[in-house]
């Protein structure tokens, strides 16, 4: 390769690099999401299928939990058939959930309203009375056409066509004809998901869409999971429309129109589509990993109330722990916690360090204020999470000044000066935050000073009991005020014991000192108020020592007399 070609070379990669192309390692970190394998794949299939199947086919898929979509020529506008009895439906019960309609109301069936085609209507009497619950109930169930034209009229058209456009249909009665798209089919499916999961009326219309008498296409498709859906078909003209819920895992829409396809044919079309489509989807919602868009809010709780408790980084990775409806559980801190689907990309594969065990419990940090939770030890690491005010999460270590914390399941840091450790049963060390603070036997229920231990010693606890720690006390207990101590999650303690057993019993003949040690540089770590009585381990030279909150304590022989 000679000088020239490669200067040009060089100079188209500064082009790239100027256009703000990928980096290779952007490549290497973001790999193909769940949602993207699942556009590519789905579209591979469907299209292959289309090809053999021929005639016209347009669909939209929807996800209702993260918002996610899948489309193929949603936007063409076809004949709608009875699946416009759909929104004409969801439109009377929101008028009855907003008590401008009453379903107990009865139509009168009148010569004018009669029309041929599906339904039971046109075989009762002219003069015969309905409910408007009982209309609505034998349009989705029996996809009566004179109850629609019923209802129709009740409400007036031009009321229908409003409520169509203000809930994003696009094609609503276009030039007085009754044309819709699949895009629009799947805005009024969602419309009612949403619609039903927070009122009566709108699980009651659910209800019926899920008894129609016409399951020949998405339902027979899709295995091992409900489906409220409503049918369109004009078999003369070749048409043959579903639009459904899914009440999947993950529940999604889909919406399937065809033209063109013999009629059985197309009843065929519609189940296989849905089957595939259903397929990929159960895929795509075995999301390993997810990236947050933004700062994507932490909820303590999947349903119910929502309430924040901390906040994921823009860009960063965590790993899911499982699936809860429209929500990723992960764990944080030790605890399970929650995040929006919408508010997340999932993803197959990433080259992200995950623990493959979680991080032990050895202690509970509760933030003081929002908390800066980062990716290593250091100050100028980056954020990956925040916690929020008061949160408690658990924490494993201690590195530096930095909490090592666990966080969708990555190692992760919060500074000590952000957050207090809290004295859990885990918590086997403390230390005294005062000087001169009180130690205490206990009497008949009563508390009584026998002593006090020194500001910045650290010592071991037994256990607690009520506002006390325990710790041994010679050969037996003594206790020490929470109030007066702060928890220590691990540090090296020089001269600790377990040892309990006594030689002897000694008693002090004034209030008398501890050493950590028998050296002159030795730091005093209590004070035994005079009289007191306390078992010694051993004696050394002039020195007796003794067990003090699992400590080895030196008390001089000249201050005090043996028992």
């Amino acid at each position: 390769m000679n000088f020239k070609k490669i200067i040009s070379i060089f100079i188209a990669f500064l082009i790239i690099l100027q256009l703000g192309l990928p980096s290779w390692t952007v490549f290497a970190a973001d790999a193909p999401s769940a949602y993207q394998t699942f556009n590519k794949n789905l579209s591979k299939e469907l299209n292959s299928y289309i090809k053999k199947s021929g005639g016209t086919i347009t669909l939209e898929y929807r996800d209702l939990t993260s918002s996610e979509e899948f489309n193929l020529n949603s936007n063409k506008m076809m004949s709608a058939a009875s699946t416009i009895k759909l929104p004409l439906a969801m439109y009377i019960m929101e008028l009855a959930a907003n008590k401008k309609i009453n379903l107990n109301e009865k139509l009168t069936y009148k010569r004018h309203h009669y029309y041929g085609g599906s339904g039971v209507i046109q075989f009762q009497k002219v003069g015969s009375k309905y409910t408007i619950r009982d209309l609505v109930q034998k349009s989705m169930i029996h996809s009566d056409n004179i109850a629609f034209i019923m209802l129709r009229e009740k409400v007036g058209r031009q009321n229908f066509v409003n409520y169509m456009k203000k809930i994003g249909g696009k094609y609503a009665y276009p030039n007085g004809k009754n044309m819709t798209s699949s895009n629009d089919l799947v805005i009024y499916a969602n419309h009612l998901y949403h619609f039903s999961q927070k009122n009566e009326l709108g699980k009651e219309l659910v209800g019926y869409l899920k008894k129609t008498d016409f399951n020949t296409t998405i339902p027979k498709g899709i295995k091992g999971a409900e489906t409220a859906h409503k049918v369109g078909m004009i078999p003369m003209s070749k048409i043959y429309n579903d639009v459904g819920i899914i009440y999947d895992t993950n529940p999604f829409a889909l919406a399937i129109m065809t033209n063109n396809i013999e009629y059985k044919k197309s009843q065929k079309v519609i189940a296989d589509i849905a089957a595939i489509v259903h397929k990929h989807h159960k895929t795509k919602n075995k999301a390993l990993f997810v990236k947050a868009k933004g700062a994507a809010a932490v909820f303590e709780k999947p349903t119910g109330t929502l309430v924040q408790v901390a906040s994921l980084s823009k860009g960063e990775t965590y790993k899911v722990s499982a699936h809860k409806g429209n929500m990723y559980e992960i764990l944080f801190g030790g605890k399970k916690v929650y995040i929006k689907k919408s508010d997340v990309t999932s993803y197959a594969k990433t080259d992200v360090d995950f623990l493959k065990n979680s991080l032990k419990k050895n202690g509970v940090i509760k933030a003081r204020t929002k908390v800066t939770i980062k990716k290593s030890a250091s100050e100028n690491s980056k954020i990956i999470a925040m916690l929020n005010k008061g949160q408690t999460i658990n924490v494993d270590s201690m590195k530096g000044d930095y909490y090592k914390v666990e966080i969708g399941q990555r190692i992760s840091y919060v500074h000590k000066n952000q957050a207090d450790l809290q004295f859990t049963n885990s918590i086997k060390q403390f230390e005294i935050k005062k000087d001169n603070s009180l130690l205490y036997k206990k009497v008949k229920d009563q508390y009584i000073k026998i002593g006090t231990l020194n500001k910045g010693q650290v010592f071991l606890r037994l256990t607690e009991t009520g506002n006390y720690h325990v710790i041994q006390y010679g050969s037996s207990k003594a206790f020490v005020a929470k109030s007066s101590t702060l928890p220590v999650l691990s540090t090296k303690i020089s001269g600790t014991t377990s040892q309990t057993q006594s030689e002897g019993t000694i008693k002090l003949q004034n209030d008398t000192q501890v050493y950590s040690s028998s050296k002159d540089t030795a730091s005093t770590l209590a004070t035994i108020n005079k009289e007191e009585t306390i078992g010694y381990l051993s004696i050394s030279g002039e020195w007796y020592k003794i067990n003090i909150a699992g400590r080895i304590g030196y008390v001089k022989i000249q201050d005090l007399e043996l028992e």
